[in-house]
């Protein structure tokens, strides 16, 4: 459709997003308000991209991982032990590893910190409570 109406900017709805082969410009859902709708097609008209946040996670891969993905089972195991309030020596004992061990694990320079973009270890806790399951 886009190569024979060039000018014409095409939406379509998510089910379709991933198959869309008409030159959509942009991304947005059946029940999108009516305001956001227009803005869409402005944005579209400008040149821009619009697409529902809501899309996001199926047209974008990233969108998609969790930064728990980028942890590993042993790290996993320890934000959770970490955010149960246990402390490193707590927590090496209970995962049968060393305490400095837990401490590369959680430290400023360990993975799990970068990994989730938390700067300190309450931040990581809170962080665990709400993305780790038990």
């Amino acid at each position: 459709m886009r190569a024979q109406h060039p000018r014409v900017q095409v939406g379509v709805d998510v089910e379709v997003v991933v198959h869309a082969e008409a030159g959509a410009v942009g991304y947005l859902l059946k029940d999108s308000a009516p305001d956001e709708v227009v803005a869409a097609v402005r944005a579209a008209a400008r040149g821009h991209v619009p697409l529902d946040p809501r899309v996001a996670a199926a047209v974008l891969p990233a969108a998609r991982r969790s930064p728990a993905d980028a942890l590993s089972a042993r790290e996993r195991e320890v934000l959770r032990l970490l955010a149960r309030g246990l402390a490193n020596k707590q927590i090496g004992r209970s995962l049968g590893i060393s305490e400095r061990t837990v401490k590369v694990h959680v430290g400023h320079v360990g993975h799990v910190f970068r990994a989730i973009g938390v700067a300190d270890r309450t931040s990581a806790a809170l962080w665990a409570r709400q993305h780790l399951p038990e």
